[in-house]
């Protein structure tokens, strides 16, 4: 499974994935709600966006980011 890391109201630059039978199974995850998750499944994390987070969100994507690793 592959995740798109995303801020909210940019769903429609993967929205083509979501509903394509051949392409791989892609979900959705927003930044907001990366950060409070205690865990995140096995996946492949595509972070989208980055430069529309300011200092402190991009602060704690970066603990989801080391996280992940």
């Amino acid at each position: 499974m592959s995740f798109f890391v995303m801020c909210r109201g940019y769903e429609s630059n993967v929205e083509p994935l979501l509903h394509d039978a051949d392409s791989p199974k892609v979900t959705i995850l927003h930044y907001d709600t990366a950060v409070t998750k205690r865990t995140l499944p096995r996946g492949t994390y595509i972070f989208t966006g980055i430069d529309r987070l300011g200092v402190t969100e991009l602060s704690a994507e970066s603990r989801v980011f080391r996280r992940l690793r």
